[in-house]
């Protein structure tokens, strides 16, 4: 039962991060129509750095709550 719930946390996480994901680049991708292209890419490389560390975080506390119920 505990598995299938940081299981789920995990997926969750997952889909969380995705989001972002895409959100990081829609935001580079309009950074060329922008007055402050600096600072829309500077945005959205700061979302994408942020976003895989998320998703290490994330995959890191999945392999360690499994390893804590073994």
């Amino acid at each position: 039962m505990n598995y299938d719930k940081n299981l789920t946390k995990l997926i969750m996480r997952l889909l969380v991060a995705a989001y972002i994901i895409y959100l990081g680049f829609m935001i580079l991708t309009s950074a060329g129509e922008s007055d402050q292209k600096i600072l829309f890419i500077i945005i959205g490389i700061f979302f994408l750095a942020c976003d895989v560390g998320f998703i290490i975080y994330s995959i890191i506390s999945f392999i360690k709550s499994r390893k804590n119920n073994n």
